[in-house]
């Protein structure tokens, strides 16, 4: 069979692991370092937009989204620390890690499905989308999985979606930081351009891929805060 050209998912997986490390490490090491700072904060833009496509595919394709569900929220809980030491200092923190994001949001995907009457559907909905305000990429990324979810069934339009998105994000943050904010948020448009190359295929790496993509998220904060402990000690 003939390999079909584009990116495929383990390719943009891997990519958005890569721009999530130099996101981080910037957040934690480079604030004060300007245009490096802002240009490794652009890298970084692209790794929510993939992840919550990815979460959208995985939710639709899997064979048991109880395991799935169950799955993210182990890691939710295994990330919580790492987030909060290496972004906070501290332990306890009202603050939560992208992980504890994807998660609700596979819940809210849930209730969308299984809630039959239209008002309790969108309550429960709502309902969930603002207790992500204090995760990270709150809001933005259980509206960005909706939209995927919803427009599953429309081809290249279903980033549309993110294109909204993104311009939003752009302007609101241009108006409140000026062009570096403006800069920063341009990486979500980067990750359009990544995720319209999407060819449908699972790519290589089989369930040891799967699981380096769960350990990752926390595995590289608990390195990112022991690493600055030492440099900021």
């Amino acid at each position: 069979m003939e390999k079909k050209t584009g990116l495929d998912r383990f390719t943009l997986k891997s990519i958005a692991l890569a721009a999530m490390l130099v996101d981080h490490i910037a957040a934690v090491f480079l604030p004060g370092y300007g245009w490096i700072y802002y240009i490794c904060r652009f890298i970084g833009r692209m790794t929510a937009p993939i992840m919550c496509f990815f979460l959208t595919e995985g939710f639709i394709h899997t064979s048991s989204r109880k395991k799935y569900i169950l799955r993210m929220a182990v890691f939710a809980l295994i990330a919580q620390p790492a987030y909060t030491l290496a972004f906070y200092g501290e332990l306890l923190s009202p603050h939560f890690s992208m992980i504890s994001t994807l998660c609700i949001s596979l819940v809210m995907l849930c209730c969308l499905e299984k809630i039959k009457p239209l008002w309790l559907k969108i309550l429960a909905v709502g309902l969930l989308v603002l207790t992500t305000y204090p995760c990270d990429w709150g809001i933005y990324a259980p509206v960005m999985v909706l939209g995927f979810y919803l427009m599953r069934e429309r081809g290249i339009l279903r980033l549309s979606v993110l294109g909204v998105i993104s311009v939003g994000m752009v302007v609101m943050y241009g108006l409140a930081m000026g062009v570096p904010g403006a800069f920063m948020h341009c990486g979500m448009i980067a990750s359009l351009a990544l995720l319209s190359l999407y060819n449908g295929e699972r790519g290589p790496g089989g369930r040891a891929a799967k699981w380096f993509f769960y350990i990752f998220y926390p595995a590289h904060l608990y390195v990112i805060y022991i690493v600055g402990r030492i440099v900021f000690c």
